[in-house]
């Protein structure tokens, strides 16, 4: 079994169970998350908003706990992403040196179901986290 194996394939929201502490939470939405290397995971994130706007995110990260340039500096500079148990993977975007938000991916329920956490400051220097669960419909990335 690969290292990643608890978090590759195609996962669905499950959208009752959102916890949003800022902004209003996506009304459905799909991550997939596939091997390109072998440190190196993509991420394929679509997400229906409140208003019924489709949204669309991908990246690619290395998965090896060293900060890494991001392609769009406009948002974020650089990420760091970790494998720190065999079911949680962790990552921290960077602008310059300030973290600005930080992410946890942790596989529960015997893998599935992934539930992530996603932490960010306010502008009054506060912290929020905002939770989504999704059900895991494939273990094939596409």
């Amino acid at each position: 079994m690969h290292k990643f194996q608890s978090f590759i394939g195609k996962w669905e929201m499950i959208p009752r169970q959102n916890n949003y502490q800022i902004g209003a939470p996506p009304k459905e939405g799909t991550y997939i998350i596939s091997l390109v290397e072998e440190n190196t995971l993509r991420f394929d994130i679509d997400w229906t908003d409140e208003n019924d706007q489709k949204h669309t995110m991908v990246y690619l990260s290395q998965v090896d706990g060293k900060i890494h340039e991001y392609e769009n500096t406009d948002i974020i500079e650089s990420v760091k992403t970790t494998l720190i148990a065999n079911n949680k993977l962790e990552s921290c975007t960077y602008k310059g040196s300030a973290k600005i938000c930080y992410s946890m991916q942790e596989s529960i329920e015997n893998g599935e179901k992934l539930l992530v956490n996603q932490t960010g400051l306010l502008s009054d220097g506060g912290k929020f986290v905002n939770k989504s669960i999704y059900k895991k419909v494939s273990i094939e990335a596409f």
